[in-house]
């Protein structure tokens, strides 16, 4: 599978995800999807297996629209608004590297702003994020022995 491909598939427009062994596509702007994704979905066919186990490989799976703000799990939003987040790149996944986590993490604001009706909290999508971004941080901190992340002192 050629490296960028689902890369290029959701700055089109779509979602990726899985359900079950079956990996889903749905197009996610107003309108029908332009005439130039086919040639990508069909290469994303053509090497299916493929995509499936790397998506397998990286999946976390959203949390329900219901653990927006339940105190008694793992809170996203308030985690992530009280969290000592990385300053400098770092990378999500195989697929996902955060070239400016300034602007990144503004645009999660964003996201929270809209509440959990919001476009991206109401799929579970701005969820799957903050639980990724918490996996990161928790894993670098491990690695490291602190919070550091690289970040350069003030």
């Amino acid at each position: 599978m050629r490296p960028r491909l689902l890369t290029e598939i959701v700055n089109v427009g779509y979602e990726i995800f899985l359900e079950g062994n079956h990996l889903r596509l749905s197009y996610r702007k107003p309108g029908n999807p332009p005439e130039t994704v086919k040639p990508l979905i069909d290469e994303l066919r053509a090497c299916k297996d493929e995509a499936l186990a790397l998506l397998k490989a990286n999946h976390v799976s959203p949390e329900p629209f219901e653990a927006w703000r339940n105190t008694e799990a793992f809170d996203p939003v308030t985690w992530f608004l009280n969290a000592e987040l990385p300053q400098e790149p770092f990378s999500l996944s195989l697929w996902e590297f955060i070239c400016n986590p300034k602007k990144y993490y503004d645009f999660l604001k964003l996201d929270i702003a809209f509440g959990p009706e919001g476009p991206r909290a109401r799929t579970g999508a701005l969820q799957n994020d903050l639980k990724r971004l918490k996996i990161f941080t928790n894993t670098y901190q491990k690695m490291t022995g602190g919070h550091d992340y690289g970040n350069k002192p003030k």
